[in-house]
């Protein structure tokens, strides 16, 4: 958690610690994860208490209802947070209340019905010719060994020249090269 307070009595509070831990031995997460983690429940929590009229405690968390949830995502979407964030948060309640389930404290089925908001999915953007001649000349300059340069520099060359996904370039077999043409079987099997 980060050093805000929570609105939260100290049983509450002594839970959130709780679960931090074992999401960071237990389950190993990274520290900027568990940092998000922590941040995300403490803006729902401190969000959660004036929702409610008093500090957070087992029965607020026990009686909460999918309209809470709800008001909460709107405000936060009102404050300008992306969709993805949204989504981050939401993952972080709900592996709070399933650690409460797991030990036994509560279960709820409020979560149960929340959806997480959908992300816009971007497509990458392709380089621009100056941009792949960096690549092509950093990676020359990367490496000492002059086959794994060459190697390297085909490899990228053929992705940015054809198109091709990483997977797609690393699939390909000395008898698909040998043609005039090269064929390539892709994503769902689709063959361009």
């Amino acid at each position: 958690m980060t050093g805000t307070a929570l609105i939260a009595d100290a049983e509450v509070t002594a839970l959130v610690a709780a679960w931090m831990r074992d999401l960071g031995s237990v389950r190993r997460l990274a520290a900027n994860t568990l940092e998000a983690y922590g941040r995300d429940l403490g803006q729902f929590l401190n969000f959660l208490g004036p929702h409610t009229g008093g500090p957070v405690s087992l029965a607020t968390l026990r009686q909460m209802r999918p309209a809470d949830l709800r008001a909460f995502m709107a405000t936060r979407r009102e404050d300008g947070v992306e969709a993805r964030s949204l989504a981050r948060g939401l993952s972080a309640i709900k592996s709070f209340f399933r650690y409460l389930e797991r030990e036994g404290v509560l279960a709820t089925e409020a979560l149960n019905i929340i959806r997480a908001p959908k992300a816009k999915k971007s497509l990458p953007k392709a380089l621009t010719v100056l941009e792949a001649k960096a690549t092509l000349t950093a990676t020359d300059e990367l490496e000492d060994r002059p086959w794994v340069a060459a190697r390297d520099i085909a490899v990228l060359s053929l992705c940015y020249g054809a198109g091709l996904r990483i997977s797609e370039a690393l699939a390909l077999h000395r008898a698909d090269l040998e043609g005039p043409t090269l064929r390539v079987t892709g994503k769902g099997g689709k063959t361009r």
